[in-house]
Parts: C-alpha cells; sequence; structure tokens
C-alpha cells in the first residue's frame, strides 16, 4: 500500500508538468533521437507513446520522468529551467550550467512537494538555422527523484541515471551531462607523460583532475552495481551498465593517446594501408587515425604494452582504475587495462570486447581479428582472447579459466 501511495503522488507530480502545454513527439530508441540506459529492474510505467515516459525500479522508490516539449516552447536555458521548477514547485539546492552536445543545459538538485528531492536536467533546443542537418530539435527534460529521506542512499543512482542519457547516437561514447556538469566545477591540471611504443618516443599529457573526476564516477557506478551482486538474474547485465558507463566518460580523453600510438605504429611498419599514405605518415607530425598497417601485429604490441602495467589492486572500492588513468600512469587491473585496449583498437577500427568472469574474478580482451590461438564466441562471431596481466602471447589463455560458460562479453559498440 505504501509503494501505491508513493507511486500516485510521482505520476500526480509529472502531470504538474504536462498541463497546458504543445508536446512534440519523437522516437525513442532511434538513431536519430536520445537513448537513455537505466540500470536493471527499472520498467516503463506511463507513456503517452511521444512525449512523456515514465520509469519506475522494481521498489517503487525511484522514478525517472522524460518530457519532450515542441521546439522553442521556451525561449532559453533560462526561461526552460525557470518554468519547470516553477511548475514542480522546486526549491533548488544547487545547480549547474553547461553546453551539452552543442546545447545549454542546466541540473538542479532540487526539493519538490510531497517530500519529493532529486534531480532535474533540461536541455534547451536549437534555433532552426544552427539545427545539424538530420536532428530533431526539442526542448527536454529528465526528472530522477525518491523521497526526501530515501534522498542520501539513492543519490548514486540518480546521479548515474543522468549520466546514462545521450542526446544523439554518437554521444553515446561522450560523458553524460553529470559529469559533463561537474566538469565545470573543477580547474585543469595538465601531466605530462612519456611513451615509448613501436620503437618511438613520444608525450603526451591529460588533466589529471578530470581522471580524478572520473575515478569518483567510477566508484559512484560501483555503489549502484553492488546490490546486484544478490541478483544472479540480474548481476550480469548490471555488469555490462556498469563497464558502459566507464568506457562512455573515458573514451574521448584517450582519443590523443591512442592516434599517438597509431602514428608510432605506422611509422614504424612503413606502409600503413597503402605505400602512399605509409610515405605521407612517416613525414608527418600529425597524429594517424584509421585501419592500422598488420592489424594482427598492432592488437600484439598493444597487448605487450598493457602486460607492462603496475598491478594495482584496490578492494575496498570499486578494484577499477579508470582507462585515463589507467592509460597514461601504466597502471591497474585487468579490467582498466582491457578498457585501455578496447578504446585505443575503437579508433583504429578494430572491434574488441571485454570479457569478464565472476567465477574466476578475472577479465580478458576479445579482439575481432584473426589468428592463433583460444578462440570465444559472442555476437554470432569468433573473438581472439588476450590476457593482459601476463606476459603471454595474444590466444593463449590459462587453462583453469578455458571453460567458455565462465564468462560473458561485453560490447561497447
Amino acid at each position: 500500500m505504501k509503494r501505491m501511495n508513493m507511486k500516485l503522488r510521482l505520476i500526480a507530480l509529472i502531470g504538474i508538468l504536462l498541463c497546458s502545454l504543445e508536446l512534440f513527439a519523437i522516437e525513442l530508441n532511434s538513431n536519430q533521437g536520445f537513448f537513455i540506459d537505466l540500470p536493471e529492474e527499472f520498467s516503463l510505467t506511463q507513456s503517452d507513446g511521444s512525449s512523456k515516459f515514465t520509469f519506475m525500479n522494481a521498489q517503487g522508490t525511484i522514478v525517472v520522468d522524460i518530457i519532450i516539449y515542441s521546439p522553442q516552447t521556451y525561449t532559453s536555458i533560462d526561461a526552460l529551467a525557470g518554468q519547470i521548477n516553477s511548475k514542480l514547485q522546486a526549491k533548488s539546492l544547487d545547480a549547474w550550467s553547461f553546453d551539452y552536445a552543442g546545447r545549454k543545459a542546466r541540473i538542479h538538485l532540487a526539493q519538490f512537494q510531497n517530500n519529493l528531492q532529486g534531480y532535474i536536467l533540461t536541455i534547451d533546443s536549437l534555433e532552426p538555422k544552427k539545427l545539424p542537418d538530420g536532428e530533431k530539435n526539442f526542448d527536454f527534460v529528465l526528472l530522477a527523484y525518491t523521497k526526501s529521506m530515501l534522498f542520501k542512499d539513492a543519490k548514486p543512482v540518480l546521479e548515474s541515471i543522468i549520466d546514462g542519457f545521450s542526446l544523439r547516437f554518437a554521444d553515446r561514447l561522450k560523458p553524460g551531462p553529470f559529469a559533463t556538469a561537474m566538469r565545470t566545477r573543477i580547474k585543469p591540471l595538465l601531466v605530462t607523460k612519456q611513451f615509448s611504443f613501436a620503437g618511438t618516443t613520444f608525450t603526451a599529457s591529460y588533466d589529471k583532475n578530470y581522471a580524478n573526476l572520473v575515478q569518483e564516477i567510477v566508484e559512484r557506478e560501483y555503489q549502484v552495481l553492488l546490490p546486484y551482486g544478490a541478483a544472479p538474474n540480474l548481476v550480469e547485465d548490471a555488469v555490462r551498465r556498469f563497464y558502459r558507463q566507464i568506457y562512455r566518460i573515458s573514451y574521448s580523453e584517450l582519443a590523443q593517446l591512442s592516434l599517438l600510438f597509431s602514428q608510432a605504429w605506422e611509422r614504424q611498419s612503413g606502409g600503413g594501408i597503402t605505400a602512399e599514405i605509409g610515405q605521407t605518415i612517416a613525414k608527418s607530425t600529425e597524429p594517424h587515425f584509421g585501419i592500422p598497417a598488420d592489424p594482427l601485429g598492432y592488437v600484439k604490441a598493444l597487448l605487450a604494452w598493457v602486460q607492462q602495467f603496475t598491478y594495482v589492486r584496490n578492494q575496498e572500492g570499486s578494484d577499477v582504475v579508470n582507462p585515463i588513468t589507467a592509460a597514461y600512469e601504466a597502471t591497474g587491473d585487468c579490467d582498466s587495462r582491457v578498457l585501455v585496449m578496447t578504446i585505443f583498437l575503437d579508433y583504429e577500427h578494430i572491434d574488441a570486447i571485454l570479457m569478464i568472469s565472476l567465477v574466476h574474478e578475472h577479465a580478458l580482451i576479445g579482439v575481432g581479428i584473426d589468428g592463433k590461438g583460444a578462440k570465444y564466441p559472442y555476437l554470432s562471431r569468433m573473438w581472439l582472447i588476450g590476457e593482459t596481466t601476463a606476459p603471454v602471447e595474444l590466444g593463449l589463455i590459462d587453462k583453469q579459466q578455458s571453460n567458455i560458460e565462465d564468462w560473458f562479453g561485453i560490447d561497447f559498440k
């Protein structure tokens, strides 16, 4: 009975927003629309099929409302956020203004009526002349909230929900709105590191303060993941989401370094895709981007590089070093190393997956490339297996870990 009362109050809250406003239809789950990657056991509880969607967790304690308004219903992000807060009778406790996916956005931490508390994400529409070809235009609102008395425990999940949103398909490989907002409050701290790869020595810099923020988000996502450990039927999908969230927040930050590695490889290989391209690369100081010469050799070289990382464990937390720190500081456990490799290989158009075994508490990389050695069947293809924590050749795996039933794959496409 208490859960039902909670649900009725939450549905009433969204009704306030919908009253007397023209709504704009959008196709959910379209490659031309937005995406939201919710934690496990959230289900759609109410929808008009086009402009209003309400999701709730299995316990009935956390609700997500998505509302789409016709473009330029509000004249600015100030007007949009202000009107939404007013209609909700929300008291703002904190606010972040930032640019997200080329649009003005704002997040409010707020207390609502009926003893509710959570986050309000608003994203303003674009002027028609600024809208990229093929992109849909709308004013967007996402609410993620719970009872005020439950907010402290629910906070990691609420923030994770906001970071699971992507305005476009391409934004699934970029930090989510909450991470983007949080970055506006940190001062960059550039740290330069030296690398040796494929016979070339070079330097690259990263923002250490942002990497620290990403690590905080890794730990947040671990808090979201933990409860699913007691649910065998949900834990694998929950683990997949955990790593998807880490992958997306790290991907763009490793672009520069991955391209420098590619450039070093192309210069050594002396050919690239064609001899002409190879000669151009050899003379150029610009990073190369594309399928590398000798893809199998490149994979083996990357594997040898991550195998030299310093082995680090932190069993009091997530035990996962974020991929940015892992790559630049050459440190981390098995899954951190695999994430670095999968990102580097994706920039080179080489498919790779993260393989996880809860039985062995271990991670391997699976590479979609021909080669000799052990392979793992996943997504209707075979993946050549790589061990990142021991100096062994690509395709070799510990015999005690060779039962394919002990593993599941995670694809980041």
